[in-house]
């Protein structure tokens, strides 16, 4: 244990935050869930939706309806190891599309909400690349 700790224990290198680096396979939350504004009342059907949908496939996830920044509860998701983060905002409203973050990376794309799990899974288990998201 000891020693997969140390092997995925990085600082980003634009900055002196350190953080877990740990494989989707590992990691014991896959995800977390942020909605952008944590009162927002009108987020919250979305971020129940994303937790159904990720709980129906197995996917260990939690959500994060603390307060603070969205940079701030992204960086509370990196040092647990957390692999990727969703944020649920008000684009999400008309869309139905949510942002995933990548916590290797700190790239983002936007996803339709019900691709979700499919997308995670993909990721995880390198089926497909988040470039291949990308484009």
């Amino acid at each position: 244990m000891y020693t997969i700790l140390e092997h995925n224990f990085m600082t980003r290198s634009n900055s002196t935050k350190q953080f877990f680096s740990l494989p989707y396979q590992i990691a014991p939350y896959k995800c977390n869930i942020l909605p952008l504004n944590e009162s927002d009342e009108q987020l919250k059907p979305f971020v129940r939706n994303i937790s159904d949908l990720l709980t129906e496939n197995g996917i260990y996830h939690k959500i994060d309806e603390n307060s603070g920044s969205i940079g701030r509860r992204y960086w509370r998701s990196d040092e647990c190891g957390i692999p990727y983060v969703i944020t649920v905002d008000y684009d999400t409203l008309s869309d139905r599309k949510a942002t995933i973050r990548d916590r290797d990376t700190i790239e983002q794309i936007r996803i339709k909400i019900d691709d979700i799990p499919i997308v995670l899974m993909h990721l995880g288990k390198d089926k497909k690349t988040w470039q291949k998201y990308k484009n």
